[in-house]
C-alpha cells in the first residue's frame, strides 16, 4: 500500500477513535496503528495476539500514542478487533491480473494461513475470548483487483447471486480501479472440499468486508463516513 493512501486511513481511524468517548461514555479500549509489510492478512490477527508482528513505523508517520508497544500490553489480549488495509497479496494469496482468477486459488500459502487462522479462531473462542475481523482492500492495481476477487471469494467460501453483488458494494462502474466481479457468480475456489472445512468462508469465523474502498484513499475515507462504517461493523 502506497504511503498517501496509509496515511488517509489512519488519519480517518484517529478521527473515529477519538470521537468513541461521545458515542461510549465508558469506553477504555485502545487504538493501534500496525505499519506492516508482510501482506498475509488472513492471520495478521494471530500475530496481534502473540505479539509477534514487528510495525515498520518508518512508514506512514504514525502519532506516537498509536504506535504498537508490546511490552506495555497485558499478557493476555481478551478482545481485540484487526481491521486489514490490503491493497493485493500477489502472489502468495492470488494471482495478479482479474481475467486469470481464479488460476491457481485457493494458494498452498493461503491455505496454510487459512489453517493457522481458524486454529487461532477456535482457540479464541472456546477461552471466551473475542476476535473481530475486517477486510478493507484499497485498489490502486491491476493486481490489487484481483485481491479485490480472491478476498471477497475467501470471505463467502461459495458462489454469489447478482442479488447479493449488488448488496455487497456500491462503486460507480465509471472507477477506473474498480473490476468486474461477474466470475463470483459461477466461480469460487474457496469450497469447504478446497479448504476441508465446512463452512469455509472466513465470515463464518467472524470477518467482514468492506468492498467500496478504492485509491487514493483519501476520496474513499471520508471522516463521516468511514466513521459510520465502523460503527455498523463493529455493532
Amino acid at each position: 500500500m502506497t504511503v498517501e493512501n496509509g496515511a488517509a486511513a489512519s488519519t480517518a481511524l484517529i478521527s473515529w477513535y477519538n470521537d468513541i468517548p461521545n458515542q461510549i461514555p465508558n469506553y477504555t479500549g485502545k487504538l493501534y496503528i500496525i505499519p506492516y509489510q508482510d501482506e498475509h492478512w488472513v492471520v495478521w490477527p494471530k500475530g496481534i495476539y502473540n505479539k509477534t508482528i514487528t510495525p515498520n513505523y518508518a512508514w506512514g508517520n504514525i502519532p506516537t500514542q498509536y504506535r504498537v508497544k508490546w511490552s506495555t500490553l497485558p499478557a493476555t489480549i481478551d478482545k481485540f478487533v484487526c481491521l486489514a488495509f490490503v491493497d493485493e497479496t500477489h502472489p502468495d494469496y492470488h494471482t495478479g491480473n482479474p481475467v486469470n482468477y481464479p488460476s491457481g486459488e485457493p494458494t498452498s500459502i493461503y491455505k496454510s494461513n487459512y489453517n493457522t487462522f481458524i486454529g487461532f479462531y477456535n482457540n479464541m473462542i472456546s477461552s471466551g475470548k473475542f476476535f473481530k475481523g475486517v477486510c478493507y482492500p484499497i485498489i490502486a492495481s491491476t493486481s490489487g483487483k484481483a485481491f479485490l476477487l480472491h478476498a471477497i471469494a475467501s470471505m463467502y467460501g461459495r458462489t454469489l447471486t447478482q442479488e447479493e453483488l449488488n448488496n455487497i458494494y456500491d462503486v460507480p462502474s465509471t472507477n477506473a480501479n474498480w473490476t468486474n466481479t461477474s466470475p463470483l457468480l459461477t466461480k469460487n475456489p474457496y469450497t469447504s472440499t478446497a479448504l476441508n472445512k465446512t463452512p469455509s468462508g472466513l465470515i463464518n469465523y467472524n470477518w467482514k468486508g468492506v468492498w467500496n474502498k478504492t485509491s487514493p484513499a483519501s476520496a474513499v475515507f471520508s471522516s463521516n463516513t468511514f466513521a459510520q462504517e465502523l460503527n455498523n461493523l463493529l455493532s
